[in-house]
Order: C-alpha cells, then sequence, then structure tokens
C-alpha cells in the first residue's frame, strides 16, 4: 500500500532525493524498484514536472550516462513515454537509450 505524500513541494523534493539515492546506491534490488515505480506513477498527475525530471535526471544522466545501464535508464524513462504532451528532452533521452539497448524498432517509433 502507497502511503499519501503531502503536497508540500520540500516533502517531495525530499522523497525523490531519496528514491534516487535508493536506487543509485542498489541497482539491483528489486523490491526497491517495484515500490518506487508505483509511487511515481501515484505521484505523477499532481507531480508530472517533478517526476519527469527524476526520470530524465536518474534514468538517463545518472544511470544512462553515467553508469552505461540502458536497462534501469528505460525502467525510468518509460514512465514518462505514454504521457500526453511528452517532453522532447525525454523523446530525444528514450531514443539514444533504445538505441544503445539495440531496439532500433522502438527508437523509428519515437520518430512519428
Amino acid at each position: 500500500m502507497l502511503l499519501p505524500v503531502s503536497n508540500s513541494q520540500k516533502n517531495v523534493d525530499v522523497l525523490l532525493k531519496e528514491f534516487k539515492n535508493i536506487l543509485i546506491r542498489t541497482p539491483k534490488n528489486e523490491a526497491s524498484w517495484d515500490f518506487i515505480v508505483k509511487y511515481l506513477k501515484y505521484l505523477q498527475p499532481s507531480e508530472v514536472e517533478k517526476v519527469k525530471q527524476f526520470c530524465y535526471d536518474v534514468g538517463y544522466t545518472a544511470f544512462y550516462q553515467h553508469k552505461k545501464d540502458a536497462t534501469n535508464a528505460l525502467r525510468l524513462l518509460e514512465l514518462m513515454n505514454g504521457q500526453p504532451n511528452i517532453d522532447r528532452q525525454i523523446m530525444v533521452a528514450l531514443k539514444d537509450v533504445y538505441v544503445a539497448a539495440a531496439n532500433k524498432a522502438k527508437a523509428s517509433e519515437l520518430e512519428q
């Protein structure tokens, strides 16, 4: 069960910072991933910009660019893929990671 988060900007920022620390420190912990992904989906409607930035910063910058971990990068970036008016920054990041993961079909879907 997910616990509600206060709408306070500071609390959401602190929560996302902790989520980042957990994912970076324990990238193979599936229980952490499952919980954090569910919570990001829960936060998404009310905090779409913060969730988008988190997915980009942690998924693309931390996992893909720094750790060369396309699998975990996609776990976060794909959360934003189905959003209406998907951000160009996310689309470019997704395309880069799909190409690196040898999934050219998915990369070409983003160009359409």
